[in-house]
């Protein structure tokens, strides 16, 4: 059950509020209506959020404004209302990659890579703007009603120039750990973007095998864990999932470019 005081009138913003459609560590999301944007998601910071949630919600406002891509879920509007942080972001309605093959089982060659390589466009203009998104997932890639893909939860953020205020402390740990890179484990003040590569690649051995994935960085597992990839696949994850960011792919339209070179005829 949500937290009612979360119930908070929106109408002066042309937005009315619905049924909760999703629930996180800080934030409730809500379906909307609004009066020109038609169905949107509302994103409603809990009441009981600490100081740091409540820089961590701002920061993602900013980061989701800068940023517009087709692959990319869109902000609309942000605000304050009777005390209460909310974003108005576009409603994606078929739900999360996760969802997905949780009801309809491992993807297909194709299909993976389509999704890869939407994911990687989507991560290439965020890391383009300075920003690494650091909790690429399958319960953070959204799929529209054509299937197509839209990155979401930039709220654990990170800004990569120098100009930018990065609200990460020395020695924090944020992100989810079975899609972590292992300098992202220790520490993630000072990754660089292919900890969304390690990530990414992570997501797509998910979806094609339908397991949780497990460290790819320790070689007494490593060759283990990759026998269960389809064997056209192996090589990106493996190259994405080194354990040196120098072995990885030097960008993401590298690996994007790896990835659609192996599409079938199917």
């Amino acid at each position: 059950m949500s937290d009612p005081s979360l119930q908070i009138d929106l109408s002066a913003n042309g937005l009315l509020l619905g049924e909760e459609i999703g629930s996180g560590g800080m934030a409730t999301v809500f379906a909307a209506q609004h009066s020109d944007w038609g169905d949107v998601a509302v994103k409603v910071l809990r009441a009981d959020a600490r100081k740091r949630h409540k820089l961590r919600f701002a920061e993602e406002v900013r980061v989701l404004s800068e940023l517009r891509h087709p692959h990319i879920v869109h902000v609309f509007a942000a605000g304050v209302t009777e005390g209460t942080t909310w974003i108005a972001m576009q409603r994606v309605s078929g739900g999360s990659l996760l969802t997905r093959v949780n009801t309809r089982g491992p993807m297909s060659r194709n299909e993976i890579i389509r999704i890869g390589e939407q994911a990687l466009l989507g991560l290439q203009a965020a890391h383009d703007a300075g920003i690494i998104h650091r909790d690429v997932k399958p319960q953070n890639m959204l799929l529209d009603k054509w299937d197509n893909l839209k990155l979401c939860d930039f709220g654990v953020a990170r800004w990569s120039t120098p100009e930018r205020v990065d609200l990460t402390r020395t020695g924090d740990r944020l992100g989810t750990v079975s899609y972590m890179a292992p300098e992202q484990r220790i520490q993630a003040r000072d990754v660089d973007p292919t900890v969304d590569q390690y990530a990414l690649a992570a997501s797509l051995f998910a979806i094609a095998t339908c397991r949780k994935p497990r460290d790819f960085s320790l070689s007494m597992i490593s060759a283990d864990v990759l026998k269960i990839v389809p064997a056209w696949l192996r090589p990106i994850v493996k190259r994405a999932t080194s354990y040196s960011p120098r072995e990885r792919y030097p960008s993401a339209d590298a690996m994007r470019e790896a990835l659609i070179s192996l599409r079938s005829n199917e």
